[in-house]
C-alpha cells in the first residue's frame, strides 16, 4: 500500500462518534476496549487484515487493500471485506487506518464488543455500502472486448391494418381503435387487432416480435398466410388477448422496435426491446 498519508474513508469522517469505541492491533490480537476478542493476522505491506475467533481459531473476517493496479493513483484505491462463513463480499471506495476498519464495522453493529458477528447485519451492511467495483470492472473489460450490437432485429413502419375475415359481422365485433371481439370465442383473450411491419431483408422474423408478445401478454392468433407475400419483408398479422392489453400494445403504431445487446451486473452480454 501507499506510504503516503492515507486518505480516510469519507463515511468514516461523517460520524465522529465512531472514535468512541476504543480499539487496538497488536501482537496479532484484536482488543475492543481493553478486551482481547480476536485473534488476528496483518501483512500492512502487501494491505491485508485476517480476523479469527479467539477460541475456535477460525478465520471470520478478511479485510484487503487495493490499490486497483495503480499505485499513482489515489482515487480509485477501495477496500474488500470478506465475511468468509456468510461468504458475503463488501467493495468500497477509500481506504483508512486498520483499526478504522474494524471501527466502521462496530459502528455498523456487524460485530459487537465481545465479538459476535451479526447476520443480519452483514447482509444490511453489504446493501449500503457495496459499490460492486469488481463487477463493473469486469463490465467494462467485457465491453472493451466485444462490440456490443446496439440495433438489430428492426421492426418498422408499424400499422394497423384491416382484415378480410373481419367483414363477417357474425363472427366478429368491432370496437374502437381497430379491435376486434371474436364472437366464436368466449375466452378473457378473445380479442383482436391485425397490424403489419417491415423487416430488414436479412433480419430475423421471430425477435423483436417474441418480445413484444411477453411484453404486452398477447399472441398471434393468425399469421394470415393468404394475405402474405413470402417473397416481401412486409409482413401482417393479428394479434389475440385481452382488451386491455391489445389497448397497450398499440403504442407501437408509428414505432420502431428492435434489439439492444447489452451487459447485465454479471458481464453477460443480454438482449433488451427498444421501442422508440
Amino acid at each position: 500500500m501507499k506510504t503516503t498519508i492515507k486518505i480516510l474513508i469519507f463515511f468514516l469522517i461523517a460520524y465522529s462518534n465512531i472514535n468512541a469505541q476504543e480499539v487496538d492491533i497488536r501482537n496479532e490480537k484484536i482488543s475492543i476496549n481493553g478486551i482481547e476478542v480476536f485473534d488476528c493476522k496483518i501483512d500492512v505491506a502487501k494491505g491485508w487484515l485476517s480476523i479469527y475467533d479467539s477460541k475456535t481459531k477460525e478465520e471470520l473476517i478478511y479485510i484487503e487493500e487495493s490499490t486497483n493496479g495503480t499505485d499513482e493513483i489515489y482515487d480509485d484505491d477501495y477496500i474488500i471485506y470478506k465475511f468468509l462463513k456468510q461468504d458475503v463480499s463488501v467493495e468500497m471506495l477509500g481506504y483508512s487506518f486498520w483499526v478504522d476498519y474494524i471501527k466502521f464495522l462496530l459502528k455498523n453493529k456487524v460485530i459487537d464488543e465481545k465479538g459476535i458477528l451479526n447476520d443480519s447485519e452483514i447482509e444490511l451492511f453489504k446493501t449500503i455500502y457495496h459499490e460492486r467495483i469488481t463487477e463493473k470492472q469486469k463490465m467494462t473489460e467485457a465491453s472493451n472486448d466485444q462490440q456490443l450490437q446496439t440495433e438489430f432485429n428492426v421492426m418498422s413502419n408499424i400499422k394497423l391494418e384491416k382484415c378480410k375475415k373481419y367483414k363477417d359481422k357474425k363472427k366478429f365485433k368491432r370496437l374502437k381503435n381497430n379491435i376486434y371481439e371474436d364472437l366464436s370465442d368466449s375466452e378473457k383473450n378473445r380479442y383482436r387487432m391485425t397490424i403489419s411491419y417491415e423487416l430488414e431483408s436479412n433480419e430475423n422474423n421471430v425477435y423483436p416480435l417474441e418480445d413484444l408478445l411477453n411484453k404486452y401478454y398477447l399472441y398471434v392468433s393468425d399469421f394470415l398466410e393468404s394475405e402474405n407475400d413470402s417473397k416481401s419483408n412486409t409482413f401482417k398479422l393479428e394479434l389475440g388477448g385481452e382488451l386491455k392489453d391489445l389497448k397497450e400494445a398499440q403504442a407501437i403504431i408509428g414505432k420502431k422496435v428492435f434489439n439492444r445487446e447489452y451487459l447485465d451486473e454479471n458481464g453477460q452480454v443480454r438482449v433488451q426491446l427498444i421501442i422508440e
